[in-house]
């Protein structure tokens, strides 16, 4: 159990080493992790033969199952290039199940900073708020909305801004790829829910896509989805220097 950050630091270090060794990295260290969100579906090539269980890793050992999450690292390597890929993140809200799950969502991110990794790539299943937004399109978050927002995966101290970690040079790369591949991408706000369960028909979801409206058409923002992750990890990624989503 991880009580405190020194000791979070102690088990980031640790798994940091047994990553390395697992995979047989020396000097030649990925600089991307692609967390991939729920039921990644297609994404299996990214998924290494040669994987590694987050529950064989320090601070993981309460980590119980969750469906379409396979919570399973591997390697990823084309030409010349290579990436981690983590199927399934922990989510912080299956917290009611395990008082220790925001510290696991924080060393989920936490360990591959210490691996040396600066670039990370956070998808996640969200739904839409706007008519822009059709089912099985793409939205690049150029901006997080926090006002919903769970208690994350902090410190005292750690006062962070996560629209920080969220460069537009990768962003730009996220829609030239969408349009290589003919998916339709737009780039727009992202809120944060607690879930897990779903927001409400009758009151909570017109509420939420008024907001949206109010400020698309007042503000000239682009809210557009909402969903229960990825802000947790930008959080944890926004207390280190030189790390981007």
């Amino acid at each position: 159990m991880i009580n405190d950050k020194e000791g979070l630091e102690v088990s980031a270090a640790q798994n940091a080493r047994i990553i390395k060794e697992h995979f047989g990295l020396k000097e030649d260290i990925p600089n991307t992790l692609v967390v991939l969100g729920t039921n990644s579906k297609g994404m299996t090539a990214l998924e290494g033969e040669n994987s590694l269980a987050l529950s064989a890793l320090q601070g993981f050992d309460t980590l119980i199952g969750l469906q379409g999450h396979k919570r399973q690292i591997s390697l990823y390597k084309v030409k010349n290039n290579s990436a981690f890929i983590m199927s399934g993140r922990i989510h912080a809200n299956e917290a009611p199940y395990d008082k220790n799950v925001l510290m696991m969502v924080r060393l989920q991110i936490e360990m591959f900073m210490h691996l040396g990794v600066k670039q990370f790539i956070l998808t996640n299943a969200a739904g839409g708020l706007t008519t822009s937004v059709k089912v099985g399109s793409v939205n690049i978050a150029n901006g997080f909305c926090t006002v919903f927002s769970p208690v994350r995966p902090l410190f005292g101290g750690e006062f962070v801004n996560t629209d920080n970690v969220l460069l537009s040079r990768l962003q730009k790369v996220a829609i030239d790829a969408a349009q290589q591949a003919k998916i339709k991408a737009v780039r727009g706000w992202y809120i944060l829910w607690n879930g897990p369960a779903f927001e409400g028909e009758m009151y909570d979801k017109p509420m939420i896509c008024m907001l949206a409206e109010m400020l698309n058409e007042r503000q000239h923002r682009n809210l557009r989805c909402i969903g229960m992750s990825t802000v947790h990890e930008a959080s944890v990624i926004a207390t280190k220097k030189d790390t981007a989503v």
